[in-house]
C-alpha cells in the first residue's frame, strides 16, 4: 500500500489546510492545484496557521475538488479521480490539468464533480 504524506494547500491570509495523499498521484500536479507536499507530521511553518486536517473541512475553508478522467490501463476504460484544488488556483486549474499525469496515466479531462465521492 502506498504511503500517504501530507499535502498542504495555502488558503492566503497565513492560513494552510493539509489533507494526506499519495505522492506519486500528485507529483505532477503540485503547481497546478497549489498544492506543497511534505512529510505527514511536518511543523507548520512559521507565521501560519493550519485551518484544516481533513478532506471535508478543507472544502469548508474554500478548497474546492475537480474530477480528473483518464484511461484505464486495461480495457481502456475511463476512470474518474477527485483532487483538491487551492483557492488561488481556482481560475487556471481546470484547464491546465489536461495532458498532466495522475496515477500513473493521463488526464484527459477535468471539471467539477457531478456527483461528490472524495478518494485520495
Amino acid at each position: 500500500m502506498p504511503v500517504k504524506k501530507e499535502g498542504r494547500f495555502d488558503l492566503g491570509n497565513n492560513k494552510l489546510a493539509s489533507v494526506k495523499i499519495v505522492e506519486s498521484n500528485y507529483t505532477a500536479l503540485k503547481a497546478t492545484l497549489g498544492l506543497d507536499i511534505v512529510d505527514a507530521g511536518a511543523a507548520v511553518p512559521d507565521g501560519k496557521a493550519e485551518v484544516a486536517n481533513n478532506k471535508g473541512e478543507a472544502i469548508a475553508v474554500g478548497c474546492f475538488p475537480i474530477a480528473v478522467y483518464y484511461k484505464a490501463a486495461v480495457g481502456g476504460k475511463m476512470r474518474r479521480g477527485i483532487v483538491l484544488c487551492a483557492p488561488s488556483k481556482a481560475d487556471t486549474a481546470i484547464k491546465e490539468l489536461i495532458g498532466k499525469s495522475f496515477n500513473g496515466k493521463t488526464i484527459v479531462r477535468a471539471m467539477p464533480p457531478r456527483r461528490v465521492k472524495y478518494v485520495v
